[in-house]
């Protein structure tokens, strides 16, 4: 592959400009310790595709794009090697202790997120692009590869079910704190 001195300014400006938003993309769906190697696998992608990158508008949907398959795919490779270390306790080989995840600081947030972990993986995932990376419906549908309107449909549904799960819990928690009250004759 020969890749012209317009390519590599190409990719240049791309990463320069979009790198961040990758990184944290990246981040929030693998982990600050997973980040940079899935980034890294992002802008090698991108790297091989840079003739098919399309101009500044799309440039980020598009590298979200990538991203988003890239995370995919890390996921799948996560899922083998956890299925395999699976196989490898089950005989009695001890296999060093996972560093641990980032420590999430804010009650709310931890308590969102962990709503979040509980949706359908599209459905997280179509929440976490509109939140975290802030796109809008149309950048949505580039990223995922749907049509704006299925874009929208879908978001619109995952956050009702994100939104009845944040209340049902409230309202467990608010019951238990009332009931505990109850019980040690607080009012």
């Amino acid at each position: 592959m020969s890749v012209s001195v317009t390519d590599q300014e190409k990719f240049a400006d791309l990463y320069r400009a979009h790198r961040s938003s990758v990184w944290l993309y990246c981040r929030r769906r693998v982990g600050v310790d997973r980040a940079d190697d899935v980034m890294g696998d992002v802008f090698l992608t991108v790297w091989r595709r840079i003739g098919d990158s399309p101009s500044a508008p799309e440039a980020l949907p598009w590298l979200y794009r990538i991203a988003h398959l890239t995370v995919s795919n890390h996921w799948r490779t996560f899922g083998r090697k956890r299925r395999l270390q699976e196989k490898v306790d089950a005989i009695g080989v001890s296999a060093p202790a996972p560093i641990a995840d980032q420590v999430v600081v804010r009650e709310e947030v931890r308590r969102v997120v962990a709503l979040l972990d509980r949706l359908k993986a599209s459905d997280a995932e179509i929440v976490r692009l509109a939140a975290w990376e802030q796109l809008d419906t149309g950048q949505i549908a580039a990223v995922l590869d749907l049509s704006p309107d299925a874009a929208k449909q879908r978001l619109s549904r995952a956050r009702k079910r994100l939104t009845d799960s944040y209340e049902k819990k409230e309202k467990r928690d608010s019951d238990v704190t009332r009931i505990g009250k109850e019980v040690r004759g607080e009012h």
